[in-house]
């Protein structure tokens, strides 16, 4: 385990996971208003509106804090209402699903850089415009899902709360069972993320130890920074802007354990696993043998164009050592 940890974070050290967590948080920030309505319209069509707005602020509550939480509700609750106009409506309801998807856009990207991979480009304007509305679709479905894990949450947080008021007992070991139930739910987001969204294969077994990590990290640590906040409140010190401080912290530090989860996974596979391989549509980038996470593994064959620009600058036989084979000829 050690050696996993190890490889992880030198990996996330050489992939500049921090460099990549920024870039990752700034699309964030733009998609959590998006993200926000739509999460919450699949979770109102069970729980009800004000129900889903309000289980999204009490789950953000524990994490950032009361303050920042309240104002990322009223940002979402804000880009909720609807435009007059067909027109405007029409053009609101596109923007949001642009701007949600765009972040898992984003972070399928990342993931192709953290693991070595790289989509190949299709022939032809329909191939890549096929390749573009299938990725689309694919990161409106883990919209989806996000929405439906609030739901679930929901449900599950509302039968513990009921089982702990109708059997009484200590309040502790209900919060303790409310926070495995978080866990478990980020668990299977974060693996559906790991195994549909980057252009590789990894087996579920292997997914599923590395999202547990993942979601392990981001829960503890995020409610670390929530009781920090809670206390110290440094959003005081910013003003006016101190909520939306907070709130790019948070998403930072999210996207940070988010990446170094995603090392975690790459190389809990590669050591203890099936390892990682890329789908029929993509191919191993080839500087993937300066890559700590493929080291000891084999390279595939890289394209016609890559080996003919390699044997090009192989150098002659005079200026080379000879081969085994050349010395005895």
């Amino acid at each position: 385990m050690w050696l996993v940890l190890r490889q992880a974070w030198w990996s996330f050290r050489v992939h500049e996971g921090s460099l990549l967590s920024g870039a990752v948080a700034f699309y964030a920030l733009l998609a959590l208003a998006p993200f926000g309505v739509i999460a919450v319209s699949v979770a109102g069509w069970v729980l009800g509106a004000e129900a889903a707005q309000g289980e999204l602020t009490s789950q953000l509550e524990v994490f950032i804090g009361g303050d920042t939480a309240r104002f990322l509700t009223k940002v979402v609750d804000r880009a909720s209402q609807r435009s007059s106009g067909a027109f405007a409506t029409t053009f609101s309801i596109l923007f949001l699903i642009f701007a949600s998807t765009r972040l898992f856009w984003m972070l399928r990207a990342a993931l192709n850089h953290v693991w070595g991979v790289r989509s190949k480009h299709p022939p032809g304007f329909r191939g890549v415009a096929w390749k573009v509305l299938q990725r689309r679709l694919i990161a409106f479905g883990m919209v989806g899902v996000l929405g439906a894990s609030l739901v679930a949450a929901a449900l599950v947080k509302a039968g513990i709360s009921a089982i702990g008021a109708y059997f009484g007992g200590v309040p502790f070991v209900w919060r303790v069972l409310d926070a495995f139930a978080s866990i478990g739910f980020l668990t299977l987001v974060v693996a559906l993320i790991y195994r549909w969204l980057p252009d590789a294969r990894i087996a579920w077994r292997d997914v599923f130890a590395g999202a547990f990590g993942t979601s392990v990290l981001a829960t503890f640590g995020s409610w670390l920074i929530g009781h920090y906040v809670a206390r110290v409140s440094p959003a005081s010190m910013y003003g006016a802007a101190g909520s939306l401080v907070v709130l790019l912290l948070w998403v930072y530090y999210t996207a940070q354990i988010f990446f170094f989860g995603a090392e975690l996974t790459a190389a809990w596979a590669l050591h203890n696993g099936d390892g990682i391989e890329p789908l029929p549509h993509a191919t191993r980038v080839v500087a993937s043998e300066q890559h700590p996470i493929f080291e000891g593994y084999d390279v595939p064959a890289i394209s016609p164009e890559e080996e003919n620009a390699r044997a090009s600058s192989v150098p002659p036989t005079s200026e080379r050592p000879p081969e085994p084979g050349e010395a005895d000829a």
